[in-house]
Parts: C-alpha cells; structure tokens; sequence
C-alpha cells in the first residue's frame, strides 16, 4: 500500500516530487512507504518486506498518535516539523519529550535505540504516521469505540431510572 499527500496541485513525477519533499537537507529519507499488507496467500513470499514496512506496524504508529493520552496533539504536530530539520534535530526533541515522561512509540524490530527517530536505511520510523494522523480512520477501531462508548451511556442511563 503506498499514498501520497499532494502539497501541490500541479502534478509532477512521484520519484522527483518524494525526493524534493521528503528528504531532508542530510539527505534522510522521511518516508518509509510502501507498506505491506500481510494477506494469507502472500504471507510467506512478502516475509522480509513485511519485516520493516508492514501496514500494521503504521497502522499502530498513527493509532499511537491519534491519542493524546500517549502523546498531546501540539507536540505530535512539533514531531512532524522537526522531522523535516533532520536526525540531528530529531535527537534534542526526544530527549524533551522522555523529560516530560512522554515517549515515542517503540518498534519492536529496531533493536539500536528506542529514542531514535530514523533507521539506518529505511528513513523515518514515525513521519509517514504523522501525516496521515489527522487523515487515516481506522473504521473497525473507530467502531468498536463508538459501541462501547453508547454501551457506558445506555448503562448510566439504566442505572440512574
């Protein structure tokens, strides 16, 4: 699964526009697409693929920062920005997050540092899930929430007749 969010309406090459857009003045790559979507059939074939960009890993990521009690909204957005400045940048941001005792989301499969914010080859580990944060709607999630939040508000209302 791969996606793009157009910043300008004029249409350009894909490669050239990722390449001006998102890479950082080092030259790390901030985005880490295409994801792999892990079917049955394909589980075995894709192995390695799914590996480092599995779309439950982003689907995790963004989940992670859709909720404000892992991390506030500001600061997620300030994440983003800093991304764009480069690993260096990266590094002092992380830090001030781990001193207010909020932490970026762990990936279990990088085992350098839990505090960095780019693997060694694959670019950013959270930006693609920046991005999307105010646009992806995991519907299953999403309804699951609503069920149980009407089930709260249906038994407070039996509770109270």
């Amino acid at each position: 699964m791969d996606f793009q969010i157009c910043r300008n309406i004029f249409s350009r090459d894909l490669e050239r526009a990722r390449k001006e857009e998102y890479t950082t003045w080092m030259g790390e790559s901030l985005i880490r697409r295409p994801y792999f979507v892990e079917t049955e059939k394909n589980k075995e074939i894709f192995r390695e693929a799914a590996k480092n960009h599995s779309f439950q890993q982003f689907k995790k990521a963004v989940d992670y920062f859709q909720n404000e009690e892992n991390i506030p909204r500001r600061f997620a957005k300030e994440i983003q920005d800093t991304y764009a400045m480069g690993e260096e940048q990266m590094a002092p941001l992380g830090a001030f997050l781990s001193s207010r005792k909020m932490q970026l989301p762990f990936d279990e499969k990088d085992t350098k540092d839990k505090r960095a914010s780019f693997f060694d080859e694959q670019g950013a580990k959270w930006y693609d899930a920046l991005e999307m944060m105010d646009l992806y709607l995991d519907l299953d999630r999403d309804i699951c929430r609503k069920e149980r939040t009407n089930e709260q508000i249906s038994n407070k209302n039996n509770t109270s007749e």
